[in-house]
């Protein structure tokens, strides 16, 4: 088993949270892959070897043991097995190579002893997760006796509540019946009673007097109908109507013709009387690009406002010439963050659209001095606005492809601007690393290639050193 799954207080699955030592080693040591670009220089990845392995000591005194170990193994991997892999590496110094594997069998032991930690580590955080799931299982079983005993009692007394129900509608059932038959009882009774009773007397048995002098004992039809004088209403008098219209047409032209209804009563859009007026569309509440936030992932990067100023001014000479400046950002790592703490400017040529270093091997000079590491780059556009070209996006492709917090800061005097761009991470670095073109050449515009940079902050109160190598 190499994991376990998590359960949690309502009983529902997650995601694993710990895993066994074994695979969590397994996992730090996939994060260390390493791929050599045989378009990028050997001497860029020496040269990124040295800050990968300050960056490793430093989250190891930092006590990051997982990012320690990952880039320790990053760089053995890259020394001992990747790097051979590069066309130029057999015409590279013979000194430097032994020294990088040199250095690399002195961190093996280093790197043996923090896997040992992490195992151990590992071990306790799972015997815990562990123990702490069997308490859970218990109580969720505790819990679900409980509401299956719940459950049976709601059911027994929905039972009882039944049976009484049945029993009260039996004894309604029962109290119709005898209703119903004593009211069978109490008509029979009636029915019985009319046949002992005597009939009525019939009109065959009166005597009518035959005597038509008698007028006292002589019954009269009048008397047994008495004629009743109805007081019908009259019939109405004839009464003058008037004429019908005629078919004239003088007549039918004084007949008013039904009109339709008056178009001033149509709500006029925009109105803000009446409930029928036309709602206004707010288009402020346009939807966040979808790169908002995309390097919520990535390292912040602090940079401070003063280098932007003392770079300005250090460029100013060239930029009357409308020629472009470049230099290196420089600086340390403290916390998970990277803090750019030197400008660094090269020995250089430009031109007025580009910029070329020279004599590389004293910047890296001076950061092994200082023990820093490369950050970024930044330079200068004279007459054009704050972007990247083609050629810019191959200079900063290298940079991101070793470390991908890395920023390029352009600067526009002509028109006060500066920005801090990066490769966008899901399809401009991969773009530009394989594209094979040279110089100034066209790019699709979308998806963009690069966006500014979100992770990288320009801060008032830093402080800069300036080293001046030209």
């Amino acid at each position: 088993m190499s994991n376990i799954k998590c359960v949690d207080k309502f009983g529902k699955a997650e995601e694993d949270i710990v895993q066994e030592p074994e695979a969590r080693l397994k996992q730090l040591i996939s994060n260390s892959a390493v791929h050599v670009d045989a378009d990028i220089p050997i001497r860029r990845y020496y040269r990124s070897g040295q800050e990968l392995l300050r960056m490793a000591i430093t989250y190891h005194e930092e006590g990051s043991q997982e990012n320690a170990y990952t880039l320790y193994h990053k760089y053995m991997v890259l020394f001992l097995q990747e790097i051979s892999k590069h066309p130029e590496y057999s015409t590279y110094p013979i000194e430097i190579k032994k020294r990088n594997k040199k250095r690399c069998m002195s961190l093996l032991e280093v790197a043996e002893k923090l896997k040992k930690q992490l195992f151990e580590r590992y071990q306790a955080e799972y015997e815990k997760f562990v123990t702490q799931q069997v308490l859970v299982e218990q109580e969720l079983d505790k819990r679900r006796q409980q509401e299956l005993e719940e459950r049976r009692r709601l059911i027994e007394e929905e039972e009882a509540r039944t049976l009484g129900h049945e029993d009260a509608k039996s004894r309604r059932l029962d109290h119709e019946d005898d209703e119903a038959r004593r009211s069978r009882w109490q008509e029979e009774d009636s029915e019985e009673g009319h046949r002992h009773s005597p009939p009525p007397p019939a009109y065959h048995d009166v005597v009518w007097s035959t005597n038509e002098d008698d007028d006292n004992s002589r019954c009269s039809s009048a008397a047994l109908y008495p004629s009743q004088s109805l007081d019908l209403p009259s019939a109405p008098q004839q009464q003058d109507f008037p004429a019908l219209p005629s078919s004239d047409t003088t007549t039918s032209s004084r007949i008013a013709v039904p009109q339709l209804p008056s178009r001033a009563l149509k709500p006029v859009s925009g109105s803000s009387s009446g409930s029928n007026s036309v709602p206004s569309i707010d288009r402020s509440s346009k939807p966040t690009s979808l790169l908002g936030g995309g390097g919520a992932s990535l390292r912040r990067v602090r940079l401070p406002q003063k280098m932007v100023d003392q770079f300005m001014l250090l460029a100013a000479t060239n930029t009357a010439r409308n020629i472009e400046t470049c230099g290196v950002l420089a600086g340390i790592m403290r916390k998970g963050e990277l803090h750019v703490t030197h400008l660094l400017i090269p020995k250089q040529s430009g031109t007025p659209d580009s910029c070329t270093t020279q004599h590389e091997e004293q910047l890296f000079a001076v950061q092994d001095k200082h023990d820093i590491i490369t950050l970024g780059w930044i330079h200068t556009h004279p007459t054009q606005t704050a972007f990247l070209s083609s050629v810019d996006l191959h200079t900063h492709c290298s940079y991101q492809l070793m470390m991908p917090e890395a920023v390029a800061v352009v600067c526009a005097p002509k028109h006060k601007e500066t920005a801090v761009f990066t490769l966008t991470p899901d399809h401009g670095l991969n773009y530009i690393a394989q594209c094979k073109q040279t110089g100034f050449h066209p790019h699709p515009a979308h998806p963009p290639l690069f966006v500014k940079a979100a992770h990288a902050v320009l801060e008032n109160n830093a402080d800069i050193e300036v080293i001046d190598l030209r």
